[in-house]
């Protein structure tokens, strides 16, 4: 009733106390501002007593509150092991369809990612698809989360290359050449000269056995 006192009591301690008007006491609700902190990264075990004018009481039940002022880590985002065709951690891709793995997510968050400076979307789970992307092009993904306390972690981006188109030989060259600029040793022909071939782009070199013979 009006006149009432409520008090917020962790380990015996007030943390902070209101008292009732006409308006509180007829809602039956009122808040507390606590004017001692609680404890950041543990559960503080809270009870209210509610005290009337006659020295009456009664306490509630404890109530754990967690205090996370915390950010998480920035989540970290990959193409899956399924989509990462080619050689493996170059970041290509010959995939218009892709699954992206991310790391470093806390239990309960709301994730988020950006394609190319996009809306940013949800998901659910550790990893996310993108679908329909333009092919011989460098995709940016952008990716964050929100913690369970509403704490916003830093973006971290990740970009990768969609390339559908296959390779060419530009040109061959002995082993003095200058003008090389990407190039695999193939195997010495039978008079000891070192053949090197010059592609358009990088190759994996597990491809390239046995493109000459002795």
């Amino acid at each position: 009733m009006k006149g009432d006192t409520i008090e917020v009591i962790k380990g015996g301690v007030v943390l902070g106390t209101a008292t009732l008007n006409g308006t509180t006491a007829a809602a039956g609700k009122v808040s507390v501002t606590l004017t001692t902190a609680l404890t950041e990264g543990n559960t503080n075990a809270l009870t209210a007593k509610h005290s009337d004018a006659a020295g009456n009481a009664i306490s509630s039940s404890a109530l754990a509150v967690t205090l996370d002022t915390i950010a998480p880590d920035a989540p970290i985002a990959k193409l899956s092991a399924s989509s990462d065709t080619g050689v493996a951690s170059d970041n290509r891709t010959n995939q218009t369809s892709v699954t992206l793995d991310v790391a470093s997510l806390e239990a309960g968050r709301v994730a988020t990612y950006s394609l190319n400076s996009g809306a940013a979307q949800t998901y659910s789970g550790s990893s996310f698809n993108l679908t329909g992307l333009s092919a011989n092009t460098t995709h940016t993904v952008v990716v964050n989360q929100t913690d369970m306390a509403g704490n916003l972690s830093a973006s971290s981006s990740y970009t990768f290359t969609v390339d559908t188109l296959a390779p060419s030989l530009l040109s061959s060259a002995g082993l003095n050449s200058t003008q090389l600029q990407t190039f695999w040793n193939a195997q010495l022909q039978s008079d000891g000269v070192t053949v090197k071939l010059l592609f358009n782009e990088a190759m994996d070199p597990s491809h390239m056995a046995g493109v000459i013979d002795k």
